[in-house]
Formats: structure tokens, C-alpha cells, sequence
């Protein structure tokens, strides 16, 4: 059953649950991969469910630092690359030295992503895009 957002915003819910492909490249062209995610949007419950369990691991200080005029920027991009990890990201093909497939799992998420910040930025931004998770029939249909 297609629930009324996805509906009325022509989402296909099989994309946007089992994910979508996308390639990554650097400013110079340089391949960074490609990595299949889940629609990130405003609905998406387990992302937000994942956020507050993270939020609850926290200490006070912890939830303190993440607020005020300097926030602790390193924390919070831990957190936000763990809930993507954990609910959006379903694969990945990471660029790696030999070429092989790492696991994707949190740790190898962060070796990649915290010294790489624009790469998961970038990542986070197609997975927000509604365009790549559309009913591609009635798309079509729709043009016509």
C-alpha cells in the first residue's frame, strides 16, 4: 500500500526503502565510489528512531557540547554519519587502495568519512533528493 506522501509525491516506496545507486566524484572528476541509499527525507522514521537512541547514548555534557555558540562539530558528525549509516546507507563501494570491498559497518564508515567530510555531505545530499526515488511509469506517463 502506497501511503498518501509517497502518493502525492510520486515516490516509488520500493526505492526508496531498498535504496538507489549513486556515483561519487571530487571537483577534479576522480571517482570516490558509489554507495546505494535509502531516501532520507522527512517521513523517514527509522532515521529519526536511530538520532534520539544515539541522543539517549550521550552523556549531559556530551549533549551540551552540541549546543551553544561553538559547538563540538567533530561529535555531531559522528552522529550524523552513524544514523546514515545505520538507516540509509544499504552498500557501498568504497575507493580503497587494492580495490577490494570493505564491510560496511560504522567503523569503516568513519575511516572514510571523517577525514573525507565532503564525501559523506555529498552522499547525504543525493540521498535527500526526491528525484532519485520517483515512480519512474508514471513519470513517464506524466511527460506525456
Amino acid at each position: 500500500m502506497t501511503t498518501p506522501v509517497f502518493r502525492k509525491r510520486n515516490l516509488d516506496r520500493d526505492l526508496a526503502k531498498e535504496g538507489v545507486w549513486f556515483d561519487m566524484y571530487d571537483n577534479d572528476g576522480s571517482h570516490w565510489g558509489r554507495y546505494k541509499c535509502r531516501l532520507l527525507g522527512d517521513g523517514n522514521l527509522e532515521y529519526r528512531g536511530a538520532r534520539m537512541r544515539i541522543m539517549r547514548r550521550l552523556t549531559r555534557a556530551q549533549r551540551a557540547s552540541l549546543d551553544g555558540d561553538q559547538p563540538n562539530q567533530e561529535l555531531a558528525n559522528r552522529i550524523d554519519i552513524e544514523c546514515f549509516v545505520e538507516t540509509i546507507l544499504v552498500d557501498w563501494e568504497p575507493p580503497t587502495e587494492d580495490g577490494s570491498k570493505p564491510p560496511l559497518n560504522l567503523e569503516n564508515a568513519l575511516a572514510l568519512f571523517v577525514p573525507e567530510l565532503w564525501l559523506f555531505e555529498q552522499i547525504e545530499l543525493e540521498a535527500q533528493k526526491e528525484i532519485h526515488f520517483r515512480n519512474k511509469v508514471q513519470d513517464d506517463t506524466a511527460k506525456n
